[in-house]
C-alpha cells in the first residue's frame, strides 16, 4: 500500500508539472503562432560588432499579425497576474483550505488555455486578458502547497518532499517537447487544447484524492498517522499585529527576497524570451529550440532530486543543522546558475 505522504507527493508533483506545462505552452509555441517576429541585425560587418534593433523581421509561417510589443505583453501578462495575487492566495488557503484553492486554480488555468486559441484569433487583447487570468490563478498553487506541508510532512522529510517543486522543470520540458513534435503536424492551436485537457483531468484527480489534513485521508494507516502527528510542526494562526517595521529592517528577510527575485528573474527571462531569442538571434529551427530548452529543464529536474536527497541525509545524520543546510544548498544552487549563465 502506498503511504499517504507518497500519494500527496505524487499529487503535488503532478499539479506543479501540469500547471507549468499549461503556462509554458504560450512561450514555446509563440514562434509558430505569429507571422513575423522582430530580430536584431548587425550594425557593421565586423565579427564582434555591437547589435542594434532595427525594423527588420522575418516570416515565421504563423497566422497572427502581432507586433513585437503585443508579443511581449502576451508572454509577460501571466507573471503580472501571478505577482498581484500572492497575498490573496495565502489568505484563500487559510480560509478555504489547500484542496479547494489548488483545485479551483488548476481548473481556471485549464479553462483559460482551452479558449485561448479562440481569443488569439478574435483579438490580442482577449488573449492577453486570458493569460493574465492564468497567472492570477497560478497565484493559488504555490501558497496552497506551502500551506499543506506542515500538516503532512515531518521536518526531516521536507527537503525530499520539496523535490516535488521540480515539477516546474518537468512541465516546462514537456511543453518544449510537445510543441516541438506536435506544432508542425497539427497546428499551434491544438497544443493549447491538449494542455487544457491534461489540466482538467489533473484538477479532477486532485479534487478526488487530495486531503487538507492526514486525519481526513480515507486510506492512511494508523502507524503513518501516528508518525505524522508525532513529528508534525504546525504553528498556531498568527493573530497579533504584523511587525512591518521589524520586517523592513531584517537583513535575513532582504537576503531571501533578493535571492528569490534573482532566481525568478533568471528563470522567467529564459522562459519568456528564450525561444524567440534562439530563433531570431541564433537561427535555430523549432525542433532544435524544443530540444535545447527541454534539455535545460531536464537537467534541472535531475539535479533537484539529487540535492533534495543530499539535504535530507545531512539532516538525518546530524551533519549540519537546518539553517546551515538551507544556506549550503541554496548557495550551491545560486552559484551553479550564475556560472552557467556567464
Amino acid at each position: 500500500m502506498i503511504p499517504a505522504r507518497v500519494e500527496l507527493y505524487i499529487l503535488a508533483l503532478l499539479v506543479i508539472t501540469v500547471t507549468t506545462f499549461n503556462l509554458n505552452v504560450a512561450s514555446t509555441t509563440i514562434v509558430s503562432m505569429v507571422k513575423e517576429f522582430y530580430m536584431r541585425v548587425p550594425e557593421t560587418d565586423e565579427l564582434n560588432a555591437c547589435h542594434k534593433r532595427v525594423n527588420a523581421s522575418t516570416n515565421n509561417g504563423g497566422s497572427l499579425e502581432w507586433s513585437g510589443d503585443v508579443q511581449f505583453l502576451f508572454l509577460t501578462s501571466p507573471y503580472l497576474g501571478y505577482v498581484v495575487v500572492q497575498t490573496l492566495g495565502g489568505y484563500a488557503t487559510q480560509r478555504f483550505g489547500t484542496k479547494k484553492v489548488i483545485g479551483c486554480s488548476l481548473l481556471t488555468i485549464s479553462a483559460c488555455n482551452l479558449v485561448l486559441p479562440i481569443g488569439c484569433k478574435v483579438h490580442y487583447s482577449f488573449a492577453i486578458v486570458l493569460q493574465f487570468v492564468q497567472g492570477f490563478a497560478q497565484g493559488g498553487i504555490w501558497p496552497g502547497l506551502f500551506g499543506i506541508i506542515p500538516y503532512w510532512i515531518p521536518l526531516r522529510e521536507r527537503s525530499r518532499f520539496g523535490s516535488c517543486f521540480q515539477g516546474s522543470a518537468i512541465g516546462a520540458m514537456s511543453a518544449q517537447f510537445i510543441a516541438r513534435l506536435a506544432t508542425p503536424s497539427i497546428g499551434w492551436e491544438y497544443i493549447f487544447v491538449v494542455a487544457a485537457f491534461v489540466g482538467l483531468i489533473m484538477s479532477l484527480g486532485w479534487f478526488l484524492l487530495a486531503c487538507n489534513e492526514p486525519e481526513l485521508h480515507p486510506r492512511i494507516t494508523l502507524d503513518e498517522l501516528d508518525y505524522i502527528k508525532k513529528h508534525q510542526q504546525v504553528l498556531p494562526p498568527y493573530r497579533d499585529k504584523i511587525p512591518w517595521g521589524s520586517m523592513v529592517g531584517s537583513l535575513p528577510l532582504w537576503a531571501i527576497l533578493f535571492s528569490a527575485f534573482g532566481r525568478a528573474w533568471f528563470g522567467n527571462t529564459i522562459g519568456i524570451s528564450g525561444p524567440l531569442y534562439l530563433k531570431a538571434e541564433i537561427g535555430l529551427d523549432d525542433g532544435s529550440i524544443g530540444d535545447f530548452s527541454g534539455a535545460i529543464h531536464f537537467a534541472s529536474f535531475l539535479t533537484g532530486l539529487i540535492f533534495a536527497y543530499i539535504a535530507d541525509r545531512l539532516l538525518i545524520e546530524d551533519v549540519v543543522g537546518v539553517l546551515a543546510n538551507r544556506r549550503l544548498l541554496l548557495g550551491i544552487g545560486k552559484y551553479r546558475a550564475n556560472g552557467s549563465i556567464t
